[in-house]
């Protein structure tokens, strides 16, 4: 378990006091990391090769550390049949750092057993940020707050992160941003990859944590944290009664598994489990195909549009 200093130092403080340690960590953690972009970054002369020779944009999709307020997060973009690719709108700027103080505010109020148990708490907050009924599609939650308050004179209004609390509509993308902040304040290093996901028969590109880890017996090993695919907990009438992050195990150093998903283009495989409970016992079904993750720096444009 991970010494949980933040946790222990805001526990049971008033939110005045949580707000000034949480105030001071934050501007340390941004003074030691600067990111003006990330996700799909497109450079304009890559534009000819990628259209005549492979149809794939390529960029390295891996972050480590704290992602300041200012980034630009392009979650997707539009790929039009006359050859021109932008990221058109779909993207937002991290404008604020107020949901850091939420979440202080609401994890001191729990009592975190271990790890684990702070992971399932992480989950809980950003399903409660985001919201689970969705409302609008994340794009049209953007046009629809430009339309309403730009001026013929301002055209151009950035999007903003906070602008999709509560509606429903947050992906992976913003869950593994979030995760990736949370954890980080709270001293437990993370990588957050947008790579790809092969569940159920089908594949897609999909953002996620990674974390470097210590098991019972003091080995570094690694552990994958999905916070976006949830794992869930079903009653008898299988009506979802509890939400968890999907966490794999793999039994390696967090450099090696890295190392070997970026270089090497090796797919993790893991396990996939769902639950239901009889009584107070929960009940693993074992989906057929298991949830396989790899770092791929190839996004394949066989559609009109790429979102995150």
């Amino acid at each position: 378990m991970t010494e949980m200093g933040l946790y222990k130092e805001i526990k049971d403080l008033r939110e005045e006091e949580q707000d000034r340690i949480i105030s001071k960590k934050i501007n340390c953690l941004e003074k030691d990391t600067k990111k003006e972009t990330i996700g799909y970054i497109i450079e304009t002369e890559q534009i000819e090769k990628i259209i005549e020779k492979e149809d794939t944009i390529k960029q390295e999709y891996l972050y480590e550390g704290f992602i300041p307020k200012g980034t630009k997060m392009v979650y997707g973009f539009y790929y039009y049949p006359s050859g021109h690719i932008s990221d058109n709108g779909a993207y937002y700027f991290l404008k604020t750092d107020e949901y850091l103080y939420d979440f202080c505010h609401y994890i001191s109020k729990q009592e975190i057993v271990d790890d684990f148990d702070f992971f399932l708490h992480v989950l809980k907050f950003m399903n409660q940020y985001f919201g689970l009924i969705k409302q609008k599609e994340r794009e049209d939650i953007y046009k629809s707050i430009i339309d309403k308050n730009t001026s013929p004179l301002d055209l151009k209004q950035e999007h903003e992160f906070s602008w999709i609390k509560g509606t429903g509509s947050a992906m992976c993308t913003e869950y593994a941003l979030l995760a990736q902040n949370i954890l980080e304040l709270f001293d437990i290093s993370s990588y957050m990859m947008i790579g790809n996901i092969f569940q159920s028969g089908t594949s897609e590109n999909h953002a996620f944590n990674i974390i470097p880890y210590t098991d019972e017996d003091g080995n570094p090993i690694t552990l994958i944290i999905d916070f976006a695919n949830q794992v869930c907990i079903y009653d008898m009438n299988f009506n979802i009664e509890k939400r968890a992050p999907y966490i794999g195990k793999i039994e390696e150093p967090v450099h090696k598994v890295i190392e070997e998903m970026v270089e090497e283009d090796k797919r993790i495989e893991l396990a996939d489990y769902d639950f239901y409970r009889i009584g107070n016992t929960l009940i693993k079904m074992k989906y057929k195909t298991n949830r396989v993750y790899s770092f791929s720096n190839e996004i394949i444009m066989d559609e009109v549009t790429k979102k995150r």
